[in-house]
């Protein structure tokens, strides 16, 4: 018997609940985020849709579940984007969720930050996503892992306190954890390779 999936999730960097960050004056084509369908029957596929006509001119939703731009946002012409989700599964299960996107400035300032705010030397990523290169800043010595998140690493290394230039440029697009461990702590969160 085929089940009707459970729950519809955007996997993306820039998100706070329901709500996806888009950057304005990001190029066309650029991944947004990508659809996680929670179902239980194992390897099920889907159908994917994208719900409001808004929606349908600003953004696409290939067959992969991944939403990519198809404008260049601005936010003096739109700040928010409320679309709809809709996945169908092969037995004609259908489920549906809203979600927001906001459209942020792209400032430095948006680049991930982990970290206390009065803290200099916090552990800063950008751009993300990325394309090819991908700088980190770190602030103590630590170990640092990526890791896609269907397979396993596809970079370990320890590395002192500084500047870091990665070439990720031969990995697929999707979404990865980037995981970086010192004598502060552990802190894991999602990449976003184009």
């Amino acid at each position: 018997r085929n089940l009707p999936p459970t729950d519809i999730q955007v996997e993306s960097i820039r998100k706070i609940e329901d709500q996806v960050y888009v950057l304005e004056r990001a190029k066309v084509g650029t991944l947004v985020g990508t659809v996680r369908v929670i179902d239980p029957n194992p390897n099920e596929e889907y159908l994917y849709r994208l719900i409001g006509l808004a929606a349908t001119r600003s953004l696409d939703l290939d067959e992969k579940g991944r939403i990519t731009t198809k404008i260049v946002f601005r936010r003096d012409l739109r700040e928010e984007l409320p679309l709809e989700i809709e996945v169908e599964d092969l037995g004609g299960n259908v489920f549906k969720r809203s979600f927001t996107f906001v459209v942020r400035a792209d400032t430095e300032e948006n680049s991930l930050v982990l970290g206390s705010r009065e803290n200099l030397g916090a552990l800063k990523v950008f751009p993300n996503p990325v394309r090819d290169r991908l700088f980190l800043r770190l602030p103590v010595h630590g170990d640092l892992v990526i890791r896609s998140v269907v397979g396993g690493p596809i970079y370990e290394s320890s590395h002192p306190a500084g500047g870091l230039e990665l070439d990720l440029s031969a990995y697929p697009p999707g979404v990865y954890l980037l995981r970086y461990v010192s004598e502060e702590g552990t802190r894991v969160f999602p990449l976003i390779k184009e």
